[in-house]
């Protein structure tokens, strides 16, 4: 198992998980124990805790039948 540590990037983001399994061997290959490999990406951003003031809605979008969208933006 490996980690990988995504440092100060500003962007606020889950840790998010990677398995390579190795299937199916053809010929005279030879697996050890281990033909899995789990590598996890940490993410080392925190949530702010504070109040959203000052939300500028900056896109509306309307499409067909009831798809809509709003862009909301907190400078």
């Amino acid at each position: 198992m490996f980690n990988v540590l995504i440092a100060n990037d500003a962007v606020l983001e889950i840790d998010e998980t990677i398995v390579l399994k190795i299937d199916s061997v053809i010929g005279t290959c030879l697996l050890g124990p281990a033909d899995e490999l789990v590598i996890t990406i940490i993410d080392n951003e925190s949530a702010l805790n504070g109040p959203c003031e000052n939300l500028y809605f900056s896109e509306y979008i309307e499409g067909g039948s009831n798809n809509k969208a709003l862009e909301i933006y907190n400078p």
